[in-house]
């Protein structure tokens, strides 16, 4: 998983150590041109998100997404690593003429 934070943070490090000044304006125009009805359904404003609020849950979702891809990658380890090793956990059936025997 430490492999993973750190790829993160390479690939974020750019975004996250610049100031980024971010503009709604025609977000603010298109909510003025809804209907009620549209405005109701569509509830979006800029102005009113979290923006502390948005980041503890978008970097919790990145730790989400991280821990399932280390527990995906531990799965596919353990399961070629099982495979490898079928042959030699597992006894070896063979038939012969004078009835089944087991070699191991």
């Amino acid at each position: 998983m430490a492999t993973g934070l750190k790829t993160l943070a390479d690939a974020s490090e750019h975004f996250r150590c610049h100031t980024w000044t971010a503009r709604n304006d025609n977000v603010k125009r298109m909510r003025q041109l809804l209907s009620r009805a549209d405005e109701a359904v569509l509830e979006f404003d800029v102005d009113r998100i979290d923006l502390v609020e948005y980041y503890k849950h978008y970097t919790a979702g990145l730790f989400d997404l991280l821990k399932r891809k280390e527990l995906q990658r531990i799965q596919k380890k353990k399961l070629e690593w099982r495979r490898h090793h079928h042959l030699r956990d597992h006894p070896i059936e063979f038939s012969s003429r004078m009835g089944k025997e087991e070699f191991v």
